[in-house]
């Protein structure tokens, strides 16, 4: 994983984006290059740098910049998710040992 490597830093650019995340995570500058709605509405949520694919004065701008990268999450409804998603497991785990 080139992100997480002990390699020179470096920045993530492209469409993919859980390359993208993967990247933020281990510290590195990312930016997703948008090419459906998927990340666009993921970043008016969430403020992930985004740059509509084609868009070269914008990505340039964002290469020589050193801007740093804040995402604004919601950890209320991130743990509330967490923990719907445990009650749903546990409840299929129940059923499937009744079957």
């Amino acid at each position: 994983d080139v992100c997480s490597s002990d390699l020179e830093p470096i920045d993530y650019i492209g469409t993919r984006l859980h390359g993208g995340i993967k990247c933020l995570e281990h510290g590195r500058r990312s930016v997703i290059l948008s090419i459906d709605n998927r990340a666009t509405e993921i970043a008016s949520e969430t403020a992930l740098p985004i740059i509509p694919r084609g868009d070269f004065d914008s990505l340039r701008s964002w290469i020589a910049s050193s801007r740093p990268i804040r995402l604004m999450l919601d950890h209320t409804a991130i743990a509330k998710w967490k923990q719907d998603l445990s009650v749903r497991l546990k409840s299929s785990a129940k059923l499937n040992q009744a079957a």
